[in-house]
């Protein structure tokens, strides 16, 4: 997303020039701008600031005025070379939801309320040796087995396991609460989550944590008359990112 912001400020074109001093800007909406965009280029003392202000749209022609704020002439470009510059704070957020490398996780812990699972990757081999057998072969290094450590002791199922590794790794957020809501929001659910996940690496310490909360109202469907039923988003926190 910042890579079109840029592209959106470095592909801009003016169109006509609709005057050659801005005065106070007010004709244009240049008084209250309606985007305006910073740019640095360089660092320290060499670092410049470039200032654009988006001004009002003329709707018959769907043009935007746009001035540099250095300069004193003001510009039109298409209102559609704009549409990339219109961007929150969510829009430019990272959405991956947990960061962690699944190679290096080496325990799991899924929480649910009165219910613990617990499963551990038992190597095949010391990691030190795997990795330089492999390495000397030009092979990845065997990864071990997961094994239920709790409530019972069982081989788990290998496909199921790093299927749900490469899930979690692949979370993204549709949306973010803004801030950080303390107390959480009563309807979250996060206060009791329904469901914990603990990824642990080395010596068991933990390398991320999600947790899982009440659906998001107004979410899913239940789908009907050819369409797949889509499942409703819920609240979650992570942390470990």
């Amino acid at each position: 997303e910042v890579d079109k912001i840029l592209a959106s400020l470095t592909g801009l074109r003016a169109v006509d020039v609709a005057a050659e001093d801005a005065g106070d800007g007010r004709a244009f909406g240049l008084d209250q701008p309606s985007i305006r965009a910073i740019v640095t280029t360089g660092e320290g003392e060499t670092a410049k600031r470039h200032e654009l202000l988006f001004g009002a749209v003329d709707e018959a022609q769907k043009r935007v005025y746009v001035k540099d704020a250095a300069r004193s002439p003001v510009f039109l470009v298409s209102s559609y070379s704009v549409d990339g510059l219109k961007k929150s704070g969510g829009d430019l957020r990272d959405k991956k939801v947990l960061g962690f490398e699944k190679d290096a996780i080496t325990g799991i812990e899924i929480q649910t309320p009165g219910t613990t699972l617990k499963l551990a990757r038992q190597d095949a081999a010391p990691q030190a040796e795997t990795k330089k057998d492999a390495d000397a072969k030009g092979e990845k290094a065997d990864q071990g087995k997961w094994v239920v450590e709790a409530p019972s002791s069982a081989d788990a199922d290998q496909a199921n396991v790093n299927q749900m590794l490469i899930t979690l790794a692949g979370l993204e957020a549709k949306q973010f609460l803004d801030g950080d809501l303390r107390p959480l929001p009563t309807d979250s659910g996060l206060q009791e989550p329904e469901l914990t996940v603990h990824l642990l690496g080395a010596e068991g310490r933990e390398q991320a944590k999600l947790e899982v909360g009440s659906v998001v109202p107004g979410t899913g469907s239940p789908g009907g008359e050819g369409a797949a039923p889509t499942p409703p988003d819920r609240y979650v926190q992570a942390s470990g990112y």
